[in-house]
């Protein structure tokens, strides 16, 4: 059932939030806004952003429109982080935190470079010798245009590939302790049905070998959990 979940989600896409460009005007963060970017069962009916652009976080309960939810604000930089709600306002998606926010900021305007200003030819000698060169005025260097370059953005797939994979080993390691409890509870009842003399030795043998079965699954599903968990965390590190 979890191979057919996985397989599922990957053919699917599971639940994901993403980043809009934030609009901006007179160097300040006017709205930002995420996307509802896959959403395969259609559950995501709410989205709450909290915003940061002054002292602490406020929310803003939105209904996105054509998969998209805003939040006004009015900063020349804004911090975010996003959750999706269902019907029942249960939390399926989140998008940052507030310990790791998305920041963004308004770009910065580049003032035009100044026009070189124009040179005024000087007046002709009266009776000036022919062999002597006009003096030339010296050529200006022309002023560097700078430009600020935008700041780097974090990598929002990496960032959701991170949670799936987090998500992933979090189902493995419930599935797996599922066995693990489903063994330790057959041997204790074959040793109770042991001492009691009910059963044959084959049966309880039959049995025994039953619970070490599903006790080998479980240790497989913890050492596979762990391992999507350790590269879902690397994931997490490595999108900023």
């Amino acid at each position: 059932a979890l191979d057919a979940a996985l397989a599922w989600v990957a053919q699917a896409g599971g639940n994901q939030l993403v980043a809009l460009d934030p609009e901006a005007s007179g160097g300040k963060v006017k709205k930002v806004s995420v996307q509802v970017k896959t959403d395969p069962l259609s559950i995501v009916k709410a989205v709450r952003i909290n915003v940061r652009d002054g002292n602490g976080w406020r929310p803003v309960d939105t209904a996105p429109a054509g998969g998209i939810a805003s939040a006004d604000t009015d900063a020349a930089e804004v911090e975010f982080w996003a959750e999706a709600w269902d019907d029942k306002k249960n939390q399926v998606e989140t998008l940052g935190s507030a310990i790791r926010p998305i920041t963004q900021a308004a770009p910065v305007a580049v003032a035009a470079a100044e026009k070189p200003k124009a040179v005024e030819k000087a007046a002709p000698v009266a009776d000036a010798p022919k062999e002597n060169a006009q003096l030339k005025p010296a050529n200006k260097e022309p002023e560097p245009n700078l430009v600020d370059e935008p700041a780097p953005k974090k990598n929002v797939g990496l960032r959701a590939v991170s949670y799936a994979l987090i998500g992933a080993g979090i189902i493995t390691a419930g599935v797996g302790t599922y066995f693990g409890v489903t063994s330790q509870s057959a041997r204790s009842q074959i040793l109770a049905d042991q001492m009691a003399g009910t059963f044959s030795q084959q049966v309880l043998y039959d049995r025994d070998q039953a619970r070490l079965g599903n006790a080998r699954i479980a240790n497989t599903l913890f050492v596979t959990a762990a391992a999507v968990a350790v590269i879902g965390v690397v994931l997490f590190i490595i999108s900023g």
